[in-house]
Formats: C-alpha cells, sequence, structure tokens
C-alpha cells in the first residue's frame, strides 16, 4: 500500500481502545483495498466482515488463516442467508474473547467520495454479542476512508478514526427490545462517521466538487517522504472544503469562478492547479536534481521494477466491469505479480553468486524508490511547464481566481 499510494495519512488512531473488544465500522469506496490498509494499520489482529458469494470451498484455507467471516445478503438467496445464524455466532465468539472486527458499514459499495446510509450489520453485532454475554464492553470506531482517487497509482489516502462510541451508553432497555439499542447505535455511528469521511455535497456538480477538493488540498505541499505521515490533522480540512461544495449549488457567482477556473486549466487539473500554485517547487536547483539524476535513475528503475504493475493494470482493466474493482485489482496484482518476478531474477542471480544476488537487491531498490519518486513528479513537471507557457497576466488572474475559490472552501459555515 505504501507504494501503491503516494501517501498514507493516518489521522487518530490513539482514539481505538487497545484493550477491548472492537467492532470498527468504515465506509466503502474500493472492492478490498480497504481491508489491507486497516488490516496493516491496526496495532493488533482483526477480522473481516466479507461478502459471502467469494466463499468457495478450495480457498477455505485461506480465509480462515486472515480471519475472514462470510455474510450474506438478500440477493444471495435464502438459503445462503440461512448461513447468516453461524457467521453471527462465530462473531459473538470472537468478540467474546476480545476480538476485533472490521466492517464496511454503508449499504452499498460505490467509487465517490460521499458516505451513503448506514446499514445496522455493525449494531447488530455488538448488540447481539452482548445479549449473550452482559459482560462485554463493546465499542464501536467509526472510520473514514478518503482517497484522492484509489484507480491512479501515486496518490493519497487518507484514513480518520472517530470517537469511539460505548455499546453499554445504548443498551438500558435492551430486556424488553433490541431494537431501539440496534437504531440508537447505528444512529450514532452515522452522527460520528459523518466528520471522518470526505463528502462532496453538491449532487448537481459532482465533478466540478471534486476538482474543488483536489484545488484545497493542493495547498499543501506533495512530500516524498514519508509514505506514512500520522495525526497532521489535515483530514479534517479536506472534509470542511468537501461540505463548502454544498455552494456550487446556491452561489452563482462561485459556480461561475469554479467553471472558469476549471476551463482555463482545462486537461490535468490536478497538476496544472499545482504547478501554478507551488511555482517556487520547479526551480533551476530541483531542474538539475529531477532531470540529471532522477530521469535517467526514475527510467532505469521504471523499466526494471515496472513489468508486473504493467501487467497488473492492464489485467484490472480488461477484467474489472465496475470502477470499485479496478484500484484493487491493480494494487494486488501487481504486487503479487511483482514477488514472482523478483523472486526468478533474484535467483538466477544467485545461481552466478551471492554477490550478484545481493547487487541485484540493491540495484532493485534504489532504483525503484527512484522510478517512484519520478512517476510522482513527472505529470507535475509536465504541468509547470504547460503552465509558465501562459502570460503573466494569465497566470496572476488564475491565481487571484484560485484564491476566492480556495477563501470559500476554508469558509467557516454551510449553507
Amino acid at each position: 500500500m505504501r507504494v501503491y499510494f503516494g501517501k498514507v495519512y493516518v489521522d487518530g488512531l490513539h482514539k481505538v481502545p487497545k484493550d477491548k473488544p472492537l467492532i470498527l465500522a468504515a465506509n466503502h469506496q474500493s472492492a478490498f483495498i480497504e481491508p489491507v490498509l486497516l488490516g496493516g494499520i491496526m496495532p493488533f489482529p482483526v477480522h473481516f466482515i466479507t461478502r459471502g458469494d467469494i466463499f468457495v470451498k478450495r480457498w477455505m484455507w485461506f480465509f480462515n488463516a486472515v480471519n475472514m467471516v462470510p455474510i450474506f445478503r438478500f440477493h444471495d438467496g435464502f438459503s445462503q442467508m440461512k448461513k447468516n445464524m453461524n457467521s453471527f455466532q462465530h462473531v459473538y465468539n470472537a468478540l467474546a474473547n476480545g476480538a476485533r472486527i472490521i466492517i464496511f458499514c454503508e449499504g452499498q459499495m460505490k467509487w465517490e467520495k460521499k458516505l451513503h446510509s448506514l446499514q445496522l450489520g455493525a449494531a447488530r453485532m455488538a448488540v447481539g454479542a452482548h445479549e449473550q454475554n452482559r459482560d462485554l464492553d463493546i465499542y464501536i470506531v467509526p472510520i473514514g476512508i478518503n482517497y484522492e482517487d484509489h484507480l491512479t497509482f501515486r496518490r493519497y489516502v487518507r484514513i480518520s478514526f472517530g470517537d469511539a462510541i460505548r455499546l453499554t451508553d445504548h443498551t438500558s432497555d435492551l430486556d424488553k427490545s433490541p431494537r431501539p439499542a440496534l437504531k440508537s447505535v447505528t444512529e450514532e455511528l452515522a452522527l460520528k462517521l459523518k466528520p471522518e469521511v470526505i463528502h462532496i455535497a453538491t449532487d448537481k456538480h459532482y465533478e466540478l466538487g471534486n476538482k474543488l477538493v483536489a484545488l484545497h488540498d493542493n495547498t499543501e505541499s506533495r512530500r516524498f517522504f514519508p509514505f506514512l505521515a500520522s495525526d497532521l490533522n489535515s483530514t479534517e480540512a479536506s472534509i470542511h472544503a468537501a461540505n463548502q461544495t454544498a455552494l456550487l449549488d446556491s452561489d452563482n457567482k462561485f459556480l461561475s469562478d469554479s467553471r472558469q477556473y476549471e476551463s482555463s486549466l482545462n486537461d490535468g487539473f490536478i497538476y496544472k492547479d499545482y504547478a501554478l500554485y507551488h511555482a517556487n517547487e520547479f526551480g533551476i536547483l530541483r531542474k538539475i536534481w529531477f532531470f540529471l539524476i532522477v530521469l535517467p535513475v526514475g527510467l532505469i528503475g521504471t523499466a526494471l521494477n515496472g513489468l508486473p504493475f504493467y501487467l497488473g493494470t492492464r489485467i484490472a482493466y480488461s477484467q474489472a466491469t465496475v470502477p470499485e474493482f479496478i484500484g484493487s485489482l491493480k494494487s494486488h496484482i501487481g504486487f503479487f505479480a511483482y514477488l514472482f518476478y523478483l523472486l526468478v531474477i533474484e535467483l538466477i542471480l544467485f545461481c552466478y553468486s551471492w554477490q550478484m544476488g545481493l547487487i541485484g537487491l540493491i540495484v532493485f531498490f534504489v532504483t525503484g524508490i527512484f522510478a517512484l519518486y519520478f512517476h510522482d513528479r513527472i505529470q507535475y513537471w509536465r504541468a509547470y511547464y504547460a503552465i509558465s507557457s501562459y502570460r503573466q497576466d494569465k497566470k496572476q488572474h488564475l491565481l487571484e481566481l484560485r484564491n476566492r475559490l480556495l477563501k470559500k472552501l476554508k469558509h467557516a459555515s454551510t449553507p
């Protein structure tokens, strides 16, 4: 994930109780990137609630090894849904033993920057486990997973943990009926998950709103290191900017300025906007560094390391029928193909000598780092030269227009 994403931001991980049984409830925009991200970030083992239709006998050894629990949905058929009783009991037993369980709590998986309505699944698991064991002190933790663009290699992802919900705060009337507890837990989860998710508030101008969020995020300089950034609280500002896109539906001047700025930059909006705002990052010393060192070494690194990831991309776009699966297939096929590719080459080199094998590892690693840096920066350098062709008065006008838009996005209130 640190290779596929340009940067992984993690905010609020300290809010997660470390010694309690947990339901970790996240939004869901990609097929199976989120489980890998969360499984890698959590400081303890986790279980995963997974759609039941993928569970086939020949792969059960794998599903069991990585703590995956099947849940069947209505359209999987009534006969399949009867199996959910076993799955829920498995969850109850796991929680009784202090397990931490990840569930994607929206009613759908869709690649768009919006929070959708929540289902009762997270509440049912927590309340059901508590009914069987009243001594359990279960917490539910809202998690917002926010991609810049999970379909595109080397874009950012922001993971934001909200305040934990204590189940016992909702179980006072549990002996009468579980329904009030299910309803109140789900409502509080929705309330606490909303501030952790980038939700573009306009439907009518969604694509334009998405670009405005990118404009806001471009204000921050993009650093190559560290790959993992913790508690910078940058997610909160992006979420606020996304909420402000509601102004596109009510503020004609804001809509007009946004359209004018977008059309002036045309293709490559994200990169051109960054190059316009951060022109000082493209000075003579950085030109020397990029074109004399990064460019040649990065091209060598791309040639040596890039084939498996290229194949992963080709396979993903040829096999995936919906965008929600493309990023997942690209990242995972590319990763496993790269492991196999590197293993074969290293075996060949070690057959000659251990020195050749060691040199090969070093060359692949060093040139691979340069290849990532080259891939990160080349689009920005292209955008910089495109922006450099603009007249000075046009660039000044665009900067003034950009500042007006940014001021609106940072405004303290939403309509």
